[in-house]
């Protein structure tokens, strides 16, 4: 089946309404709102790449102390783990293990994120993959997090979507995945990588949107999704979490 039309449509939808990733644009907002500063934002990313879920990690960071904020990731595990994750395909992933090495690796959470550094996604990933239960897709993401939020300089390059090979085959059969990007980048050449909209559509752009069309073709998604999954689990904690109430004003919709 030809997608070539479908796939460019579908990643308009997709900027448009911010959901390639709405988790950015929250918390980019209220980054320069100073809901954050730079050890609370670290500290809620590095809490979200172990939970995806937007109100636990928000309880988690809101921790007093770096003590309190690991017993509460550890508490993550061990009595808030069904609610974790979503429909991601980390669902049913323990880490408690890799939360004891993490803490006798780095004094303080941040550290971990301050220790990647800054440079080629190949670099930063492989420092990402030695810690424990951080396979592909969070060595991605977390990148791509560290980029476009965190405003560290991450260079991507198309040999780093090879996980992904199979999805771009699937839109651009007979095209290679640099040849298949580039043709998708091509039609979105007016939009701005959200969430800063300070460049053009990059790499990491196109792997979501080819990664998201694909899910949808597969019924496991739809434009919107991803706003409403974090709209509910930020609602979870409303009633007595206040961070999580100040981020849910920077959600696209809101």
């Amino acid at each position: 089946m030809n997608h070539y039309k479908k796939i460019i449509d579908f990643s308009k939808k997709l900027i448009d309404t911010l959901d390639l990733d709405p988790t950015y644009v929250m918390l980019y907002g209220a980054k320069k709102d100073g809901v954050f500063d730079d050890i609370g934002l670290k500290r809620w990313i590095l809490a979200y790449m172990y939970c995806y879920h937007a109100g636990i990690t928000s309880t988690i960071a809101s921790a007093p102390s770096v003590e309190e904020y690991w017993n509460r990731l550890r508490k993550a595990d061990n009595e808030w783990h069904d609610r974790l994750f979503g429909s991601e395909r980390r669902k049913g992933t323990r880490f408690l293990d890799g939360i004891e090495v993490m803490t006798k690796t780095f004094l303080n959470p941040e550290d971990a994120i301050d220790s990647l550094g800054e440079g080629t996604y190949s670099e930063i990933s492989q420092k990402i993959g030695n810690w424990k239960h951080f396979g592909g897709w969070a060595q991605f993401k977390l990148a791509d997090i560290m980029e476009r939020v965190l405003e560290i300089p991450v260079k991507f390059s198309w040999d780093d979507l090879s996980h992904k090979a199979e999805d771009f085959e699937f839109v651009y059969p007979g095209k290679s995945i640099e040849e298949g990007g580039k043709e998708l980048l091509s039609h979105l050449s007016e939009y701005k990588a959200p969430p800063r909209f300070e460049r053009p559509l990059g790499i990491s752009e196109c792997e979501t949107c080819i990664c998201k069309f694909v899910s949808m073709c597969k019924r496991k998604y739809h434009i919107g999704k991803d706003i409403h999954e974090i709209s509910e689990a930020l609602n979870f904690e409303l009633g007595f979490n206040p961070l999580a109430k100040k981020l849910r004003k920077y959600l696209p919709g809101n």
